[in-house]
Parts: C-alpha cells; structure tokens; sequence
C-alpha cells in the first residue's frame, strides 16, 4: 500500500515537471478550492471527490501554486484557467 502510494506520488512529481515546461513563464497565485472548482465548471464536492480519488493530500488553507501545477496536471489545464 505504502509503496503504490509513494510511486504514485513520483509519478505525479514526474508529471508535474513535464507541466511546468509546458506552462512556461506563466504566473499562478494561491487560490481557494472554490475558485479551483470554478475553473472545470465543478462543485467543490466533486474537488474533494477528484483529489480524493487521485491520492492528492494538499494542507489547510490557499492552494499554493505548487500543488496547483500538481492538480492541474493530473486533470489538465482547465479552460476557465485564472493566471494572476
């Protein structure tokens, strides 16, 4: 369990450099889960459900950019997309 659960987690850290270069010099600001949910058009229940169901764990408070590229790469850039 602990060791698909780590592999997981590199896998998204491998995904999330390969969004990086594709998002280049964009600049991304903290956001709330909220306005996360507004970008795909979804609830913040179905968020929860998504991040839940891709082992994303993420800390209380503002969605920093760093695990906004993690989010955004395991469901894709959303078309609502808000850049700072």
């Amino acid at each position: 369990m602990e060791e698909s659960i780590v592999k997981n987690n590199i896998q998204i850290l491998q995904k999330s450099n390969t969004l990086i270069r594709q998002m280049g010099t964009l600049t991304i600001k903290a956001k709330t889960r909220n306005e996360v949910a507004n970008e795909y058009d979804i609830n913040v229940r179905t968020l929860y459900r998504w991040l839940n169901n891709a082992h994303i764990i993420l800390p209380r408070g503002l969605i920093k950019p760093c695990h906004l590229q993690i989010i955004y790469n395991e469901f894709g850039i959303p078309q609502n997309l808000e850049i700072e």
